[in-house]
């Protein structure tokens, strides 16, 4: 979900754009600080993100990626990463 648009959940300090952010974010989802917001941010998709061949058309770069999500990854990964993840955490 790097270079997803931002939003009210991820946002400049709360993103996955460098791997120590990454680790820092996934550490509050186990935390169950916030973690719907991150998960809807990284499930948004077009039209309210600039997709693939728009970016492209802009940029005129055949390799510039847009900043949409993935709304089906984005639930199933936020949801089974909260629940294993704070059952592990609940049980140490």
């Amino acid at each position: 979900f790097s270079g997803v648009r931002e939003g009210y959940g991820i946002h400049r300090r709360n993103n996955f754009n460098t791997v120590s952010q990454g680790v820092v974010l996934l550490i509050r989802v186990i935390t169950g600080e916030n973690w719907e917001t991150t998960m809807r941010d990284c499930a948004i998709e077009f039209p309210f993100c600039t997709s693939d061949a728009e970016a492209q058309l802009v940029s005129g770069d055949p390799a510039t990626i847009g900043d949409c999500g993935n709304t089906i990854v984005s639930f199933l990964l936020f949801d089974l990463f909260f629940l294993l993840g704070s059952n592990i955490l609940l049980n140490l």
